[in-house]
């Protein structure tokens, strides 16, 4: 059996609790996961109602489908609060489990996959890709779906698109960068955002045409959607493929409007925060808005999702925070490196005391800026010590940590040197901070 297979990287362990029954021999080896076509992470708990409704409606369909001759196993990702609990929710499962002492493999893969509520059923494909996160409705509406091969965006976006001048094909988009703008007329903030990307659009197309915008429409019928798309110089999705807008809504995971994604023309995402990009930059300079090594916290893009470094220096001068973010943008730069374009850690600085920085100071309860007597201290790291600053303008360093269940840890003083943040994220990761939470 070959080792070190992509499950067991996924799950962090050799292995896995499994039941006898139906194909079962009791605990099996992670690297057999990969022998199935289909891969389930259920994430679920016993406390949760939702959670015992659905887990026997699943258990029904799985073991129809071993004993139909179907490769499909799941894995039990528990959110229960003890060993007990666990093992009394895992005895009505016939699958296998994640053990209940793997908390921070659980923490860790709630977090890859954006877990926001129970049940969730991730599902993948024997290397680990991902078919849908959404395997409650492909389990409740199409079993017989399997093995539910994942749609392509391509297939998801369709062959035609309404223009100004009528109906265009896929070759009106092939080899683009597109802007897919989920909005509709009825919404307010989308009434306000439309004239200025309708406008950042036209003056871009006079200097390029690697790009296309798609309207994506939330309108509750046809009229509505013809009378505000001809309002927009850019392709619409056909109202009449509403199952295709729904496929769209759930693939990138919309949860409000006006909401902007930004594809690249092999079809990954680069960003789906295109709104506050171009809220930042209304003429398109840096589209297609890539990531940057360091953002301002005022366009938080991925903050709820992957652990952030954020500087908070709304009460510094500007040559302070151009310092600070000079900083960061050099471990963005290394982070990004190391993890091939696909960072683990993002990296904000707070210069506006009017915007998010002062939303999240809140919710930290780190006081306002202005707040505190200006001080110099020494703080010492084993054999190294060096001279730190906290004072009047009431800077703060502190990883948020927000995809676990909203945490937080905030250094000491204010080091805010390369040597320093390095330190500040060394111990964040051996454990060796205290973690906080944060308030509402």
């Amino acid at each position: 059996m070959e080792s070190n297979t992509v499950f067991e990287k996924l799950l962090g362990t050799k292995t896995l609790k499994c039941k006898k029954g139906v194909g079962h021999q009791g605990e099996c080896d992670t690297n057999s996961l990969s022998s199935n076509d289909v891969v389930g992470l259920y994430f679920s708990a016993h406390w949760c109602p939702p959670c015992r409704g659905f887990t026997p409606v699943l258990a029904k369909e799985y073991e129809q489908m071993r004993k139909d001759g179907k490769k499909f196993e799941i894995v039990f990702v528990s959110s229960d609060k003890d060993q007990k609990s666990f093992d009394d929710y895992y005895d009505d499962m016939p699958w296998c489990a994640l053990p209940f002492s793997e908390r921070k493999m659980k923490a860790k893969l709630s977090k890859k996959y954006g877990v926001q509520g129970i049940p969730t059923l991730v599902l993948l494909d024997n290397q680990g890709n991902v078919l849908t996160k959404d395997g409650r409705s492909a389990i409740t509406q199409n079993p017989g779906g399997y093995p539910w091969p994942a749609r392509t965006l391509s297939d998801m976006l369709g062959t035609s698109f309404v223009s100004k001048e009528g109906t265009v094909g896929k070759e009106a988009i092939e080899g683009k960068y597109l802007g897919l703008y989920f909005s509709a007329s009825w919404c307010p903030p989308c009434r306000a955002f439309t004239p200025v990307l309708s406008k950042m659009y036209t003056e871009m197309k006079k200097t390029r045409d690697d790009f296309e915008f798609i309207f994506i429409s939330g309108d509750s019928d046809e009229s509505s959607f013809k009378e505000y798309h001809n309002k927009m110089p850019f392709l619409a999705l056909p109202y009449s493929e509403s199952k295709n807008n729904q496929l769209l809504n759930a693939h990138f995971e919309v949860e409000g409007i006006p909401t902007l994604v930004i594809v690249s023309p092999d079809g990954k995402t680069i960003t789906t925060d295109g709104r506050s990009r171009v809220a930042s930059d209304e003429e398109g300079k840096e589209f297609p808005f890539y990531p940057k090594p360091v953002n301002n916290v005022d366009h938080p893009d991925g903050i709820n999702d992957t652990v952030s470094l954020v500087i908070l220096a709304e009460g510094e001068s500007k040559s302070t925070q151009e310092k600070f973010e000079g900083v960061l943008a050099k471990l963005g730069e290394e982070e990004k490196e190391r993890t091939g374009g696909e960072p683990e850690m993002l990296f904000f600085i707070g210069t506006n005391a009017e915007g998010v920085a002062s939303r999240l100071r809140a919710m930290a309860k780190l006081g306002n800026v202005g707040e505190g007597e200006a001080k110099k201290e020494v703080v010492c790291d084993g054999d190294e010590c060096r001279m730190v600053k906290s004072g009047a303008e009431n800077t703060k360093v502190v990883l948020f940590d927000i995809p676990d269940e909203g945490g937080f840890y905030v250094m000491d003083g204010v080091d805010a040197s390369e040597e320093g943040l390095k330190g500040f994220i060394k111990k964040f990761q051996d454990g060796g901070l205290e973690r906080q939470q944060l308030g509402r």
